[in-house]
């Protein structure tokens, strides 16, 4: 009889398989489970590979492939054949005749277990051509020290499959000079009025600049032949650069972009002039020159300075050069690959950041990472020569993976490493298994943020790669890798949170295509992001030159010579309010329009409504609560029983409504707040029977400052709590009117 292990062979020797570079479309095969089995426990097949039949396209990860396929048959106990490597081409390896006739059926059993297990695509082999620089090494400034090698949209963990829009996006930002809309959107939820007028939310219904930048950034992405793109730092004397590389077809930078032509040591390129300016290419202008397919874009300056490194020929190459050529042959080739020269230290609490969520960044880092290794972190930082991490974006890998490739000045500075590592790792689970419950607990807490649902989501396999991250060297090189993949359980959660992300994906796209088109922008769509309200204000039409001054004429219709004096405040507030400077631009629904058109009084004309701004909603909750005086300043002209009056005065804000109390009486009406800042505005307050504009301006601490209290007067109320409300308390009731008001008050 033959050898007891030659029937668990046969499966494992027949030749029939192919494995997959997903990343390049490499593949390596014909191939035996064998060979495949051997270089995986070599390390030059890792979990994130894949593998199928020859002539099959139903693809697994490898790791589960030979987990089950081993439980089934095990492999055989000696080498029998070669290990592979990506870009070789193994003939088909002879396998011994079998001597059972079960095997050939135990062996589709095997494959048919292996192949329907339903797991999805993988990433990419370990064993691969070595890795180069996006730019040959010769061409790149002699002080660069870091590049980035990064998917379009890498930063949107929540997004696998790329809409075309969002990709447009981007390239507005980092190709047009322009803004990420997607980004801003995603940012936008939650976020306050200020937030949204600072990053030009509020204004992106007339941006005239967004709309070309966002159908620049279309024009670029049209024209790519690579999904990914390079960030290059450098230096040239004491300024600090950062340049973009793109492979394109474009042979001209968009026209309609506000590019013009101008060289960059000779090199072809373009510089965006700013919107209405003379010069071509002023200082910190958009810019960019192409090399036949490499587009490289960046501020004018970093652009001239990369250009004339790009077009000089180097004898050698600096030790930064050196550096980042030697550490990028040993990537894998991820989603995002930052590889830095000479580092001043590796971040390795950007994992834990990366998954923290964003109301509870402190606190969950806190509990992420160890505290108390700054000895050793320090002694790994001194020993570096090269950095990169290498992350994956996690729904569309399927993998939680996060790797730290440090290269030591030597081998014998490597095994140091190592040993630091090994002791930090050791440290690492040893603080998770104290934490745990706590870090739980914060990821599930309520939120309002995509990210946080998301990690949410992702947490298990996230924590189960800090439990098991693994150190491994060779020579002067030491991975330190937090890589788990996904169970089919948490596949399948992340594929709901993906799904449920329909509805945003969908308004940020019509968001994008109604930029794009120049169409009105959906306001169900912007409601998604920053609500209602003020969704109604943005897409809202705004006051015209011709509407304005049709409303200044009509103004002027009522307030000829035989204007009663009663009306002279009521006069100077309206003029104030349409004036051109003031109504230009202003929110001016049609039926608002309509309304000041149609007046046919002055009265009549003031009392036409107009939507409140964001502005105004949130100076209303700034004011709510209860103020009295606590300081003044008066003209010679207001007298003493006047000014004892007017420093007993109250104020409340409440319910929607404002009551003032001035010499013993109280009168109660809307405050009517109108502004466009957040520290400042125009409201009414009411003097008896009548309802007096004022401004009102937030001052140090929490007070308000009232400067035309009065003619001559300026007050400054202060926050406090009341024995007694001065509001109502039945709705729509006043309290009891008075004619009083301060001295000298202007209507």
């Amino acid at each position: 009889m033959g050898d007891p292990s030659e029937p668990s062979e046969a499966p494992w020797l027949a030749t029939g398989w192919v494995v997959r570079d997903v990343t390049s479309g490499a593949e390596v095969g014909p191939v035996n489970l064998d060979q495949v089995r051997r270089g995986f426990e070599n390390g030059n097949i890792p979990a994130t590979s894949v593998i199928a039949r020859v002539g099959s396209d139903e693809w697994s990860p490898v790791d589960s492939f030979l987990r089950i396929a081993a439980r089934a048959v095990p492999p055989p106990a000696r080498a029998t054949a070669p290990s592979i490597a990506l870009g070789e081409h193994p003939g088909p390896a002879r396998a011994k005749p079998a001597r059972s006739l079960r095997l050939p059926l135990l062996g589709a059993i095997v494959a048919v277990a292996v192949l329907g297990a339903g797991a999805v695509a993988y990433r990419f082999l370990e064993r691969r051509p070595a890795r180069a620089l996006p730019v040959l090494a010769k061409r790149l400034p002699p002080r660069t020290t870091r590049v980035v090698e990064t998917r379009l949209r890498a930063d949107l963990d929540e997004l696998p499959d790329l809409p075309p829009a969002y990709a447009a996006s981007a390239l507005a930002l980092s190709a047009c000079g322009g803004v990420d809309v997607a980004r801003l959107l995603a940012e936008a939820r939650g976020k306050d009025i200020a937030f949204l007028k600072r990053r030009g939310v509020l204004d992106m219904a007339t941006s005239a600049s967004l709309r070309d930048a966002l159908s620049c950034g279309e024009s670029v992405r049209k024209s790519l032949t690579s999904p990914t793109m390079t960030l290059v730092a450098f230096a040239d004397g004491d300024r600090s650069h950062l340049v973009t590389l793109l492979a394109s077809t474009m042979t001209d930078a968009p026209a309609d972009a506000g590019f013009v032509r101008h060289n960059f040591s000779g090199l072809p390129g373009f510089c965006k002039r700013p919107l209405g300016g003379k010069e071509d290419c002023p200082d910190g202008a958009v810019s960019a020159f192409h090399d036949g397919t490499t587009w490289v874009f960046g501020d004018v300056s970093a652009v001239e300075s990369f250009a004339r490194a790009y077009t000089t020929a180097h004898e050698g190459l600096t030790t930064t050069v050196e550096i980042l050529a030697e550490t990028t042959k040993q990537t894998r080739g991820a989603d995002i690959t930052e590889v830095v020269a000479r580092p001043e230290g590796v971040p390795w609490r950007e994992v834990c950041e990366r998954a923290a969520p964003i109301e509870h960044r402190e606190d969950f880092v806190k509990r992420c990472f160890p505290a108390g290794q700054d000895t050793i972190l320090k002694s790994v930082d001194t020993k570096l020569r090269g950095l990169a991490v290498e992350r994956d974006v996690l729904a569309r890998a399927s993998t939680f993976g996060v790797s730290y490739l440090l290269v030591a000045r030597d081998d014998a500075a490597a095994r140091d490493i190592e040993k630091d590592l090994l002791d930090l790792s050791r440290d690492w689970r040893a603080h998770l298994s104290n934490n745990e419950p706590d870090l739980i607990k914060l990821a599930r807490a309520p939120s309002t943020y995509i990210h946080d649902r998301f990690w949410e989501a992702a947490l298990d396999p996230f924590l189960r790669a800090l439990r098991n991250a693994t150190v491994k060297r060779s020579g002067a090189v030491v991975r330190f890798d937090l890589r788990e993949q996904l169970r089919p359980t948490e596949v399948k959660l992340l594929k709901e949170f993906v799904e449920t992300r329909s509805e945003d994906q969908v308004a940020t796209l019509k968001i994008l295509e109604a930029i794009a088109q120049r169409s009105p922008l959906p306001e169900k769509s912007l409601a998604v992001f920053v609500g209602p309200d003020v969704a109604a204000w943005i897409v809202a039409p705004r006051a015209t030159d011709a509407a304005c001054a049709a409303i200044a004429a009509k103004i002027a219709s009522f307030t000829g010579a035989d204007l009663p004096p009663d009306q002279f405040g009521l006069k100077l507030e309206v003029e104030q309010r349409y004036a051109k400077s003031a109504c230009v631009g202003a929110v001016l629904p049609p039926e608002a329009e309509a309304c000041l058109l149609g007046s046919t009084t002055l009265q009549a004309l003031s009392e036409c409504k107009l939507p409140r701004s964001p502005f105004a909603l949130a100076l209303r909750r700034r004011l709510e609560g209860q103020w009295q005086v606590a300081t003044t300043k008066f003209s010679r002209s207001v007298t003493r029983p006047q000014r004892l009056a007017i420093e007993s005065s109250k104020l409340e804000f409440a319910d929607g409504k404002i009551a003032f109390s001035f010499d013993g009486t109280t009168a109660e009406g809307d405050p009517a707040i109108a502004t466009d800042e957040l520290d400042r505005g125009v409201f009414s307050l009411p003097l008896g029977k009548e309802q007096v504009r004022k401004h009102v301006v937030f001052g140090e601490g929490d007070t308000i400052r009232i400067p035309d209290f009065g003619e001559g007067i300026e007050v400054t109320f202060k926050r406090v709590k009341l024995e007694k409300g001065l509001v109502a308390p039945s709705r729509g009731a006043f309290a009891p009117a008075s004619s009083a008001k301060p001295a000298g008050s202007a209507r």
